[in-house]
C-alpha cells in the first residue's frame, strides 16, 4: 500500500512495524524511499526512525493523523527531527473523507 500511495514531498524513512494480527507478514523494519511522487519499499536492518503499530500506521497513511500527534498519543516512537520527517512525506492537501455510512 505505501508503494502505491500519492507522495508529495521527497525522503527516506524507516519504520519498525511492531504487529498485525490479520497481516503478520508487514511486521518488521521497512524502509520507505520517496521520490519524485513514488515509494519504494524494501526491508530495512538497522535502527529504525520511527516504531509503530499497524493501526498508527494507518492512521498516518491516511493523513487523519501526524506522526507528531501520535508520538503525544504514546502510539509512534521516534526522535524529533523523525517525527517531523514523517509529517512532511505523508502530509495530504485534504483530510480524508468517507462519505459511506456503516
Amino acid at each position: 500500500a505505501l508503494a502505491g500511495r500519492g507522495w508529495d514531498a521527497d525522503g527516506e524513512l524507516s519504520l519498525a512495524i511492531s504487529e498485525d494480527a490479520l497481516a503478520p507478514w508487514n511486521a518488521g523494519t521497512w524502509r520507505v524511499t520517496v521520490s519524485g511522487g513514488s515509494a519504494e519499499v524494501a526491508p530495512g536492518g538497522g535502527n529504525p526512525d520511527l516504531s509503530l503499530s499497524i493501526k498508527a500506521l494507518a492512521l498516518l497513511y491516511t493523513g487523519r493523523r501526524s506522526a507528531r500527534e501520535l508520538a503525544a498519543w504514546g502510539m509512534v516512537d521516534g526522535v524529533t527531527s523523525a517525527l517531523r520527517r514523517a509529517d512532511a512525506l505523508f502530509a495530504t492537501p485534504h483530510a480524508p473523507h468517507c462519505p459511506d455510512h456503516f
